[in-house]
């Protein structure tokens, strides 16, 4: 690798309980070089389990030189998780997730905030559905045929997460193998709530495109 490209490291708090490093193995990272330290309040062993540790974040930011930055990651699934990291962690970034899966507004309320405006809140049902549509297409365009289903699935059970039936046009998508039909299924759930809040007709005809070709 070009050494005037910088490396960054990502780790865990450790591998478990019982081996809580962090501070030491970043460090470690640092002296041989690396610029930036990204960790995952959580232990090797934990998995997806349990909670982020907060306070082994902070043990290595005050560890790290001042110099290299120090990314926070771990639970961070809305606004105010967000600035309880900065507060309680000292780290100069936070790294988020699985908090933007179907939620990529969670940045605009944080740029909002930062900025010393008004959090503007979640979408309505038709920017939901817009943003929704223009995530398909990047999924179409760039998933591997064998995972296309899985994907476009995904997709579906992320967006729709705490709508109103939102658990039974999971149901649907997720019982069909024909990616045209799970892109269907979703655009059809998207404009019975469109018309449901009476939104134009030209609002609704904005996400019924299901004769799109995604294979």
């Amino acid at each position: 690798m070009p050494a005037h490209l910088p490396v960054t490291v990502k780790h865990r708090a450790g591998w478990d309980e019982r081996h809580l490093n962090a501070p030491e193995f970043a460090c470690a990272m640092v002296e041989a070089g690396a610029a930036m330290i990204t960790v995952h309040g959580r232990t090797r062993e934990q998995g997806f389990s349990g909670k982020s540790d907060r306070a082994i974040i902070r043990k290595v930011r005050e560890a790290v030189p001042a110099n290299v930055p120090v990314v926070g990651n771990g639970d961070v699934l809305t606004i105010d998780d967000y600035f309880r990291m900065r507060e309680e962690t000292g780290c100069d970034a936070v790294m988020i997730g699985r908090g933007a899966l179907g939620n990529p507004w969670l940045f605009r309320s944080i740029r909002e905030r930062l900025a010393g405006r008004p959090d503007p809140g979640p979408p309505d049902v038709h920017e939901r559905a817009r943003v929704f549509d223009r995530h398909l297409d990047y999924i179409v365009s760039h998933a591997a045929p064998k995972k296309l289903v899985h994907e476009l699935r995904k997709a579906v059970a992320w967006y729709t997460k705490g709508l109103r039936d939102s658990a039974h046009v999971r149901e649907q998508a997720f019982h069909v193998l024909d990616p045209v039909q799970v892109r269907e299924i979703a655009t059809r759930y998207f404009s019975s709530l469109m018309q449901e809040k009476k939104f134009p007709a030209a609002i609704a005809s904005d996400v019924d495109k299901v004769s799109r070709e995604v294979a």
